[in-house]
């Protein structure tokens, strides 16, 4: 039990799943911060520029790494690790027999990983991943999309709303039929991703009640830090120092 609570405490430190209202952006550290009014003030009274720090090392003996070596260094994000993250925000919300509100929305910037969030946190339960309607689908109002809905399932998953509408004058009423029958409760439970973009401009085009929405907390410098070497050591086997080239000091 110790094991499990560890894991999941290491894991909502880096992917933190928040209410859309408690999305903030990193905030400048305050040490960052009197360093450059340290320093605009420095040279302010000095009258001229400090000379130029010389690079650790030269550009001509610094050696690039080949893209099949980087590749190996730095992955791709595994964004399972933030489904895992969701399974647990979401478990009291699962744990009931009749919530509220039957749908729950997971926003993101655009090419943020919510879809393949999603996507695996629907692979963890087994759950139907239900595929946006077609263009053509769309601009021909077929509702055979919504007829042939996931029916008798404890949960769906429909990583991408953004591709349910068109910004056509025959383009948005699949995805109007969508949100009404979805939080009328009669699609039954799901969970709605979008991207941040689209979302803002859906909320002009639909009245709808205010629903539950979830965003992953923007990343602020120590965790980026911790999340970029626990990649190293998971990587390479050792912990990598990242130096900066001109100070030779160390990065993270």
């Amino acid at each position: 039990m110790a094991e499990r609570d560890e894991t999941i405490e290491s894991l909502q430190i880096l992917w933190q799943i928040v209410p859309v209202t408690d999305y903030a952006v990193p905030t400048t550290p305050a040490q960052d911060t009197a360093t450059k009014k340290f320093t605009a003030l420095w040279r302010l009274v000095r009258g001229k520029k400090s000379e130029l720090q010389s690079p650790a090392k030269a550009k001509e003996e610094l050696r690039a790494l080949p893209e099949e070596s980087l590749v190996h260094l730095v992955p791709s994000i595994d964004w399972q690790l933030a489904a895992k993250a969701l399974k647990v925000t979401l478990e009291d919300w699962l744990g009931q027999d009749k919530p509220s509100k039957p749908i729950r929305f997971f926003i993101g910037p655009p090419y943020s990983g919510q879809a393949d969030i999603l996507r695996g946190w629907a692979t963890i339960y087994g759950w139907p991943v239900v595929a946006p309607p077609t263009p053509e689908q769309i601009l021909a109002q077929d509702e055979n999309w919504l007829a042939h809905w996931p029916a008798q399932v404890q949960v769906w998953v429909l990583p991408n709303l953004e591709h349910c509408y068109l910004r056509h004058a025959s383009g948005l009423s699949l995805v109007r039929q969508l949100l009404e029958r979805a939080a009328s409760g009669q699609l039954g439970r799901g969970l709605i991703g979008c991207d941040s973009w689209a979302w803002a401009y859906l909320q002009k085009v639909w009245s709808m009640p205010q629903p539950e929405v979830l965003t992953l907390q923007a990343f602020d410098g120590e965790r980026l830090t911790a999340y970029f070497c626990r990649l190293a050591r998971a990587t390479s086997g050792k912990t990598l120092r990242f130096r900066n080239s001109k100070t030779g000091n160390d990065v993270l």
